[in-house]
């Protein structure tokens, strides 16, 4: 199963985006930050069935807040049907869904809700388990309470679930924030140590900022964790698509030792 993660930022980069999906032809797209409408358009094109999980309501241009707000989340689309859809919230808000405000943490904290978006898919005559999160944000990649208190509901929840190939933009960056060291204890990183960043400084709004760039550029948090029987091969990050690097990987199931 060819399978590709992709932060989209909203409505910014579809003019990239969709050639480059057109050109790899996945079997499984998983995407953040994604709006709904941009999600069944995709799916629509691409000819996949698709699933949508919304985190909050955002406007459509992030810079004008005169165009509208639309439902914004996560998503999974697939060649094939998929099955055993699960939408679970490891963080939900008391109020109903509504605008986000990302003016603080605290008020990002009861906009945003979190979300595990799962699916069985089928990969010639293997059944194989995909889900796709955007785990909580933090304003320097650091861990704080709101994303310690998410890790342990979301480890919790996938303790519960069949080993599976999870993806996403986890806002942890490898071997700085500590949290990694949680989803390492359960899950494979997939993603090659010669990569140190997924964020492509060149369409991300703080690339053209030195100091920040030069802090982003250690920015590992796009990950494809692997469960217990799962493998990836080909794995490698694709530039210039969005201003998060895309992953592409091969994903299917461990041969056992000694099968064919």
């Amino acid at each position: 199963m060819k399978l590709i993660s992709l932060n989209v930022e909203g409505s910014r980069h579809w003019p990239l985006i969709d050639p480059f999906f057109d050109l790899a032809r996945p079997d499984v797209i998983c995407l953040q930050e994604v709006f709904e409408e941009d999600a069944a358009r995709a799916a629509g094109r691409l000819g996949m069935a698709h699933a949508f999980s919304p985190m909050t309501l955002r406007h459509y241009d992030f810079s004008d807040e005169n165009t509208p707000l639309r439902p914004f989340g996560i998503a999974i689309l697939s060649r094939d049907p998929l099955r055993d859809v699960r939408e679970q919230k490891y963080h939900s808000t008391a109020r109903p869904i509504s605008a986000g405000d990302a003016a603080t943490l605290e008020a990002r904290r009861a906009t945003f809700r979190q979300t595990l978006l799962s699916a069985e898919v089928t990969a010639g005559d293997e059944a194989l388990r995909v889900a796709t999160t955007h785990f909580t944000w933090t304003p320097d990649g650091m861990s704080n309470r709101y994303q310690e208190e998410d890790a342990r509901a979301l480890m919790r929840m996938l303790d519960d679930m069949p080993p599976l190939a999870l993806c996403g933009d986890f806002n942890i960056p490898r071997h700085v924030n500590p949290l990694y060291d949680v989803f390492i204890a359960k899950y494979r990183d997939a993603i090659p140590d010669s990569y140190l960043s997924s964020l492509d400084l060149s369409l991300h709004r703080r690339g053209g900022n030195p100091e920040a760039a030069a802090s982003l550029a250690k920015f590992m948090v796009d990950y494809l964790f692997l469960g217990e029987g799962y493998r990836a091969d080909d794995v490698r990050l694709q530039s210039g698509v969005s201003d998060h690097y895309a992953i592409v990987a091969t994903v299917a199931r461990d041969t056992p030792q000694g099968g064919r």
